[in-house]
């Protein structure tokens, strides 16, 4: 039960008065809502989608970008760090329309990638195609090595 004031009234605010421990079921709840957003699936939320793969002397990266001009998108490299920037412009008149499904996403968006190394900045190619933006990021010499099988002894 609630602790009263004085006169003999209910504090206001933090347990949701009249309704003691409503409030933390409250704050419990809004809490873990919170977590369900920062998940992968709502965190990058209008950001393009990528694939990243190794290619043995480079990384390749493919990133989906319809509806883009290449003129819209920057990419930058600060050490290890590769981002590409843009944004995707609404070209849609919306009137007299009345949508039942609009997914279709608008506006600038960012992605940031940190490499397992520091390329040269020569080493980085760029080109787009067909609404996809391929970047090229050569290994350094010492990375570029493929593996080797190591054999075991008994």
């Amino acid at each position: 039960m609630a602790a009263h004031d004085e006169q003999g009234a209910r504090p206001r605010g933090g347990d949701l008065a009249p309704y003691p421990g409503l409030g933390g079921l409250y704050r419990d709840f809004f809490q873990d809502f919170g977590s369900v957003l920062d998940t992968p699936f709502f965190r990058n939320v209008g950001a393009p989608r990528l694939d990243v793969s190794d290619a043995g002397n480079a990384v390749l990266v493919e990133c989906d970008l319809p509806g883009v001009k290449a003129d819209e998108v920057e990419i930058a490299l600060e050490g290890d760090r590769l981002t590409i920037k843009g944004e995707r412009k609404a070209e849609r008149e919306d009137k007299g329309k009345n949508y039942y499904v609009s997914e279709r996403s608008f506006g600038a968006f960012s992605r940031a990638l940190v490499l397992p190394f520091e390329p040269a900045a020569d080493a980085v190619e760029a080109r787009f195609e067909d609404g996809v933006l391929h970047i090229s990021i050569k290994k350094p010499a010492a990375r570029a090595k493929s593996s080797q099988k190591i054999a075991i002894r008994s």
